[in-house]
């Protein structure tokens, strides 16, 4: 269970195998999270387009985000 101030405006959310998941709002905001309960450990902000699918992938390495008019590959661990 997690409390939020105002409505996030999920709009979809897509898991991975261990559990992690990725949720997707109307204002076109993408958290990433590691477990249900906690805040999230990244957030990635589009150009305000609601996002309207997200998928990723089985080991949480990357995510596919659809929005209206184009598509998002996004990774989620830092490759430096």
């Amino acid at each position: 269970m997690k409390d939020y101030s105002g409505n996030p405006y999920f709009t979809t959310i897509s898991a991975t195998g261990d559990g992690s998941f990725a949720t997707g709002s109307k204002n076109g905001e993408i958290r990433f999270y590691n477990q249900i309960g906690k805040n999230a450990n990244n957030k990635f902000t589009s150009a305000g387009e609601p996002v309207i699918h997200l998928d990723t992938t089985k080991d949480g390495k990357w995510v596919l985000a659809t929005f209206r008019k184009y598509l998002r590959l996004i990774p989620t661990e830092n490759n430096d």
